[in-house]
């Protein structure tokens, strides 16, 4: 081999000395992707699957959203996944098979679960909290149908406590002491107020410090109450198909 042959050998290895060194000294590594983290959750092929198979729905959810549809798509899977809980169980087990990889990495991933998040103690609370709260509007409601309670009459009172066989003499009727005007619903005080949610404020029954029912209606441009929007729901949707509770402005 010449001297000319050797001075080209030697740069070729210098410049491949170089070059390798410089990636080196960048500390850059090439990443591998996991095996199947392409193929996502099956929470999230659950969702891409409900809102295309229930487009009318879906629309019709984002409608009553208004501007408020970041993470619209999981809040109407939610909602939907509420009245279709087999459904998505058959379909969580079928991808698990179809996916072995990928729900492994995922369950690590997610502390050993692929599927959502348990609700947390305090949600628990605050639903239960909720739930009582509508309870007691509920009552409050049925109350106010029925009216307040007539004081029973003298001769009534007589009669309930005289033995069955005895003969009561005559009696003149007795007015029934006028009731008080101060109502129980009336101490409650249920009036609709400002409820911010997802940055839309509606107007919402409370009671004292206390909301009193998962209603929600909108709020008009004025600060009046709006048309009816839904029941709110435990994981933040909104229950569109609820009855429009009887309320008085």
């Amino acid at each position: 081999m010449t001297i000319e042959q050797l001075n080209a050998l030697k740069t070729q290895y210098d410049s491949e000395i170089k070059s390798r060194g410089k990636e080196a000294s960048s500390g850059k590594v090439a990443k591998t992707k996991r095996a199947g983290s392409e193929r996502g959750t099956a929470w999230a092929s659950f969702t891409k699957k409900v809102v295309a198979e229930h487009q009318e729905e879906y629309a019709a959810f984002k409608e009553a959203a208004g501007d408020n549809t970041q993470g619209i798509a999981p809040k109407f899977v939610s909602h939907y996944r509420s009245t279709h809980e087999a459904e998505w169980e058959a379909y969580n087990e079928l991808w698990k098979r179809e996916n072995p990889i990928a729900s492994e990495n995922a369950s690590v991933a997610s502390g050993g679960s692929a599927e959502p998040a348990a609700k947390k103690p305090r949600a628990k609370k605050v639903a239960e909290k909720i739930e009582g709260q509508v309870t007691h509007f509920e009552e409050l409601k049925e109350k106010k149908k029925r009216g307040p309670k007539k004081a029973p009459s003298a001769e009534a009172e007589v009669k309930a406590a005289a033995p069955v066989s005895l003969a009561l003499p005559a009696v003149a009727p007795v007015e029934a002491p006028t009731p008080a005007p101060a109502s129980e619903e009336a101490e409650e005080g249920v009036e609709l107020l400002p409820f911010v949610l997802d940055g839309q404020t509606y107007q919402r029954p409370k009671s004292g410090d206390e909301w009193a029912s998962r209603d929600l209606w909108y709020t008009n441009a004025d600060g009046s109450r709006g048309g009816y929007l839904g029941e709110l729901m435990d994981d933040g949707s909104i229950n569109t198909d609820a009855e429009e509770p009887e309320i008085q402005d």
